[in-house]
């Protein structure tokens, strides 16, 4: 078994929550109201690694558990962007599709 810190970002999206932990971005996923994420969190990054080791050599599961190691302090900071996409950034002139989906907060939990 192992232990570690895992850091998870959650943010609301198209009416779910979603979470991914920032050292794990192949690992998103849902978790539904009234569900505790500490539980979800565990469910879903153990099946990923289990599925991980079935498919990858014992040394790429390692390097993917290394940061979660460490006991580091994660800092997240929300923020609310407005974008314009029809904007000329640093010479780059392009057309994004605008979207009227926002997200509307981000929290973090280590």
């Amino acid at each position: 078994m192992f232990r570690g810190r895992f850091p998870v970002a959650t943010f609301r999206h198209l009416d779910r929550n979603l979470a991914f932990s920032p050292y794990l971005l192949a690992a998103w996923f849902e978790v539904a109201p009234g569900t505790n994420l500490e539980q979800r969190a565990t469910e879903v990054y153990t099946r990923y690694l289990r599925d991980l080791e079935r498919q990858q050599e014992e040394s790429e599961v390692e390097r993917r558990l290394e940061p979660f190691r460490e006991k580091k302090k994660p800092w997240l900071s929300p923020v609310e962007l407005h974008v314009d996409p029809r904007l000329e950034l640093a010479g780059w002139s392009g057309l994004v599709r605008p979207t009227r989906r926002s997200i509307s907060s981000v929290s973090l939990m280590a």
